[in-house]
Protein backbone atom coordinates (compact mmCIF):
# COMPACT_ATOMS: atom_id res chain seq x y z
CA UNK A 1 0.00 0.00 0.00
CA UNK A 2 1.36 3.43 -0.93
CA UNK A 3 2.28 5.60 2.02
CA UNK A 4 0.60 8.89 2.75
CA UNK A 5 2.70 12.00 2.28
CA UNK A 6 0.79 14.13 4.79
CA UNK A 7 -1.21 13.78 7.98
CA UNK A 8 -3.58 15.88 10.06
CA UNK A 9 -2.01 17.71 12.99
CA UNK A 10 -4.70 19.31 15.12
CA UNK A 11 -4.40 22.78 16.67
CA UNK A 12 -5.77 21.42 19.94
CA UNK A 13 -2.40 19.74 20.55
CA UNK A 14 -1.29 23.17 21.82
CA UNK A 15 -3.85 22.92 24.64
CA UNK A 16 -3.85 19.16 25.29
CA UNK A 17 -2.68 18.50 28.88
CA UNK A 18 -1.15 15.16 27.86
CA UNK A 19 0.98 16.78 25.18
CA UNK A 20 1.75 19.75 27.41
CA UNK A 21 3.35 17.58 30.06
CA UNK A 22 5.78 15.94 27.63
CA UNK A 23 9.42 16.91 27.65
CA UNK A 24 10.78 18.46 24.45
CA UNK A 25 12.46 15.17 23.62
CA UNK A 26 9.32 13.09 24.13
CA UNK A 27 7.11 15.67 22.37
CA UNK A 28 9.31 15.33 19.29
CA UNK A 29 9.26 11.55 19.56
CA UNK A 30 5.45 11.63 19.69
CA UNK A 31 5.22 13.65 16.47
CA UNK A 32 7.73 11.28 14.86
CA UNK A 33 5.43 8.37 15.73
CA UNK A 34 2.57 10.13 13.95
CA UNK A 35 4.78 10.63 10.91
CA UNK A 36 5.95 7.02 10.91
CA UNK A 37 2.37 5.76 11.20
CA UNK A 38 1.40 7.89 8.22
CA UNK A 39 4.36 6.69 6.19
CA UNK A 40 3.71 3.04 7.11
CA UNK A 41 0.02 3.51 6.25
CA UNK A 42 -1.51 0.55 8.10
CA UNK A 43 -4.29 2.34 9.99
CA UNK A 44 -2.02 3.60 12.77
CA UNK A 45 0.17 0.54 13.05
CA UNK A 46 3.86 1.36 13.52
CA UNK A 47 6.82 -0.45 11.96
CA UNK A 48 8.91 -2.88 14.05
CA UNK A 49 11.10 -1.30 16.73
CA UNK A 50 14.33 -2.10 14.88
CA UNK A 51 13.10 -0.37 11.73
CA UNK A 52 11.92 2.71 13.61
CA UNK A 53 15.17 2.95 15.53
CA UNK A 54 17.13 2.90 12.29
CA UNK A 55 14.90 5.52 10.65
CA UNK A 56 15.14 7.82 13.67
CA UNK A 57 18.85 7.09 14.19
CA UNK A 58 18.33 6.14 17.82
CA UNK A 59 18.89 3.17 20.12
CA UNK A 60 16.18 0.50 20.00
CA UNK A 61 16.10 0.03 23.80
CA UNK A 62 15.81 3.78 24.39
CA UNK A 63 13.06 4.01 21.80
CA UNK A 64 11.14 1.21 23.51
CA UNK A 65 11.29 3.10 26.82
CA UNK A 66 10.00 6.25 25.12
CA UNK A 67 7.12 4.41 23.48
CA UNK A 68 6.17 2.96 26.86
CA UNK A 69 6.01 6.51 28.27
CA UNK A 70 3.73 7.59 25.44
CA UNK A 71 1.60 4.49 25.98
CA UNK A 72 1.20 5.45 29.63
CA UNK A 73 -0.54 8.63 28.43
CA UNK A 74 -2.78 6.76 26.01
CA UNK A 75 -1.11 8.22 22.91
CA UNK A 76 0.26 4.84 21.83
CA UNK A 77 -0.87 1.28 22.54
CA UNK A 78 0.86 -2.07 22.20
CA UNK A 79 -0.76 -5.08 20.59
CA UNK A 80 1.42 -8.16 20.78
CA UNK A 81 4.84 -7.18 19.47
CA UNK A 82 3.66 -4.12 17.53
CA UNK A 83 2.84 -0.57 18.51
CA UNK A 84 -0.10 1.54 17.31
CA UNK A 85 -1.09 5.21 17.45
CA UNK A 86 -4.17 4.76 19.62
CA UNK A 87 -6.71 7.04 17.91
CA UNK A 88 -5.26 7.02 14.40
CA UNK A 89 -8.38 5.94 12.51
CA UNK A 90 -10.57 8.34 14.47
CA UNK A 91 -8.23 11.32 14.00
CA UNK A 92 -6.84 10.65 10.52
CA UNK A 93 -9.89 9.26 8.73
CA UNK A 94 -11.93 11.16 6.14
CA UNK A 95 -14.08 13.94 7.57
CA UNK A 96 -17.76 13.00 7.48
CA UNK A 97 -20.46 15.30 6.14
CA UNK A 98 -21.81 15.67 9.67
CA UNK A 99 -18.40 16.76 10.96
CA UNK A 100 -17.93 19.21 8.09
CA UNK A 101 -21.35 20.69 8.86
CA UNK A 102 -20.48 21.00 12.56
CA UNK A 103 -17.18 22.76 11.77
CA UNK A 104 -18.92 25.13 9.37
CA UNK A 105 -21.43 26.11 12.06
CA UNK A 106 -18.67 26.62 14.61
CA UNK A 107 -16.76 28.82 12.16
CA UNK A 108 -19.84 30.94 11.53
CA UNK A 109 -20.43 31.36 15.27
CA UNK A 110 -16.80 32.36 15.73
CA UNK A 111 -16.98 34.89 12.90
CA UNK A 112 -20.12 36.38 14.40
CA UNK A 113 -18.46 36.68 17.81
CA UNK A 114 -15.12 38.08 16.69
CA UNK A 115 -16.41 40.08 13.75
CA UNK A 116 -14.00 38.80 11.08
CA UNK A 117 -12.69 35.65 9.44
CA UNK A 118 -9.24 34.30 10.11
CA UNK A 119 -6.78 33.76 7.29
CA UNK A 120 -6.46 30.13 8.37
CA UNK A 121 -10.18 29.45 7.93
CA UNK A 122 -10.29 31.34 4.64
CA UNK A 123 -7.78 29.03 3.00
CA UNK A 124 -8.54 25.75 4.77
CA UNK A 125 -8.57 22.70 2.49
CA UNK A 126 -8.12 24.67 -0.73
CA UNK A 127 -5.19 22.47 -1.77
CA UNK A 128 -7.18 19.24 -1.79
CA UNK A 129 -6.73 17.25 -5.00
CA UNK A 130 -9.72 17.26 -7.34
CA UNK A 131 -10.34 13.54 -7.00
CA UNK A 132 -10.43 13.82 -3.21
CA UNK A 133 -13.26 16.36 -3.06
CA UNK A 134 -16.35 14.83 -1.51
CA UNK A 135 -19.82 15.64 -2.83
CA UNK A 136 -21.69 17.59 -0.15
CA UNK A 137 -25.17 16.76 1.06
CA UNK A 138 -28.07 19.12 0.51
CA UNK A 139 -27.72 20.25 4.13
CA UNK A 140 -24.07 21.11 3.58
CA UNK A 141 -24.91 23.10 0.46
CA UNK A 142 -27.53 25.11 2.31
CA UNK A 143 -25.01 26.02 5.01
CA UNK A 144 -22.28 26.80 2.49
CA UNK A 145 -24.61 29.00 0.47
CA UNK A 146 -25.67 30.95 3.54
CA UNK A 147 -22.09 32.17 3.95
CA UNK A 148 -22.50 34.18 0.74
CA UNK A 149 -25.74 36.09 1.07
CA UNK A 150 -24.98 38.15 -2.06
CA UNK A 151 -23.28 35.40 -4.05
CA UNK A 152 -22.72 36.24 -7.71
CA UNK A 153 -23.78 33.87 -10.50
CA UNK A 154 -20.34 32.25 -10.82
CA UNK A 155 -19.99 31.55 -7.11
CA UNK A 156 -23.56 30.32 -6.87
CA UNK A 157 -23.01 27.98 -9.82
CA UNK A 158 -19.99 26.42 -8.10
CA UNK A 159 -21.91 25.98 -4.86
CA UNK A 160 -24.82 24.42 -6.76
CA UNK A 161 -22.61 21.71 -8.30
CA UNK A 162 -21.43 20.82 -4.80
CA UNK A 163 -18.05 22.52 -4.33
CA UNK A 164 -16.92 23.43 -0.84
CA UNK A 165 -17.53 27.12 -0.08
CA UNK A 166 -13.85 27.96 0.45
CA UNK A 167 -12.81 26.26 -2.80
CA UNK A 168 -15.69 27.89 -4.68
CA UNK A 169 -14.72 31.34 -3.43
CA UNK A 170 -11.08 30.87 -4.44
CA UNK A 171 -12.01 29.67 -7.92
CA UNK A 172 -14.39 32.60 -8.32
CA UNK A 173 -11.57 35.00 -7.46
CA UNK A 174 -9.13 33.43 -9.93
CA UNK A 175 -11.18 32.22 -12.92
CA UNK A 176 -13.22 34.10 -15.55
CA UNK A 177 -16.92 34.04 -14.82
CA UNK A 178 -17.67 32.65 -18.28
CA UNK A 179 -15.39 29.68 -17.69
CA UNK A 180 -17.09 28.89 -14.39
CA UNK A 181 -20.62 29.16 -15.78
CA UNK A 182 -19.65 27.20 -18.88
CA UNK A 183 -18.08 24.25 -17.05
CA UNK A 184 -20.88 24.12 -14.46
CA UNK A 185 -23.43 23.96 -17.27
CA UNK A 186 -21.36 21.32 -19.06
CA UNK A 187 -21.19 19.18 -15.91
CA UNK A 188 -24.99 19.13 -15.74
CA UNK A 189 -25.22 18.03 -19.36
CA UNK A 190 -22.79 15.16 -18.83
CA UNK A 191 -24.48 13.85 -15.66
CA UNK A 192 -21.14 13.08 -14.02
CA UNK A 193 -20.59 10.97 -10.92
CA UNK A 194 -18.37 13.62 -9.32
CA UNK A 195 -19.37 17.06 -10.71
CA UNK A 196 -17.45 19.10 -8.06
CA UNK A 197 -14.13 17.38 -8.71
CA UNK A 198 -14.55 17.48 -12.50
CA UNK A 199 -15.50 21.18 -12.63
CA UNK A 200 -12.62 22.13 -10.35
CA UNK A 201 -10.19 20.10 -12.43
CA UNK A 202 -11.26 21.85 -15.65
CA UNK A 203 -10.93 25.29 -14.07
CA UNK A 204 -7.55 24.56 -12.49
CA UNK A 205 -6.20 23.46 -15.86
CA UNK A 206 -7.45 26.67 -17.46
CA UNK A 207 -9.42 24.97 -20.25
CA UNK A 208 -12.18 27.02 -21.88
CA UNK A 209 -15.59 25.29 -21.81
CA UNK A 210 -17.35 24.46 -25.10
CA UNK A 211 -19.90 27.23 -24.55
CA UNK A 212 -17.09 29.77 -24.19
CA UNK A 213 -16.26 29.65 -27.90
CA UNK A 214 -19.78 30.66 -28.82
CA UNK A 215 -19.62 33.65 -26.49
CA UNK A 216 -16.11 34.81 -27.42
CA UNK A 217 -14.80 34.06 -23.94
CA UNK A 218 -12.10 31.75 -25.23
CA UNK A 219 -10.13 34.76 -26.44
CA UNK A 220 -9.42 35.74 -22.84
CA UNK A 221 -5.91 34.89 -21.67
CA UNK A 222 -6.28 32.49 -18.79
CA UNK A 223 -3.66 30.07 -17.55
CA UNK A 224 -5.75 28.83 -14.61
CA UNK A 225 -5.06 29.17 -10.88
CA UNK A 226 -1.84 27.59 -9.69
CA UNK A 227 -3.40 25.84 -6.74
CA UNK A 228 -7.10 26.28 -6.07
Amino acid sequence: MASRYWLKLYHEILHDPKMGTLSDRLWRRCIEMFLLAGDYDEEGRLPPIAGMAWTLRTDANELTRELAELAGLGILSENGDRWHVTKWIERQGAVSNAERTRRCRERKRSETYYGNESVTNRYTDTDVQADEIETTTEADRAIDSSEFVAAGPALQALLDVGLDSDVAQKLTDECPEGYILGWCAESRKRKLENPPGWVRSMLVRGHAPPAAYDNGIADQAHAGPADA
